[in-house]
């Protein structure tokens, strides 16, 4: 989830900066970033939930790694706009 979302951003900055040689390389610097935080994140966060889980004696359904996945994700989506900071209150 993280690679699309990344991705998707650097498709957009390779549309903006085609002509330039950083466009591409845009595109890749967002993606590795994507695979970077998606792995790292979802490692800590899988991590946690099983053993939160297991200490529980609960069994874990299959769509809550992809709830909690989909929040990071959102998360990192409302805390990259600017304009939701306290400076601008």
């Amino acid at each position: 989830m993280f690679m699309v979302m990344y991705g998707l951003a650097g498709c957009w900055a390779y549309i903006v900066f085609f002509k330039s040689k950083l466009g591409l390389v845009l595109l890749f610097a967002f993606i590795g970033i994507g695979l970077a935080a998606g792995a790292a994140s979802g490692a800590i966060v899988g991590v946690l939930l099983s053993s939160i889980y297991n200490a529980g004696y609960f069994a874990m359904a299959t769509w809550l790694p992809l709830a909690w996945a989909l929040i990071q994700v959102l998360i990192v989506i409302i805390s990259s706009d600017v304009d939701l900071s306290l400076n601008n209150l």
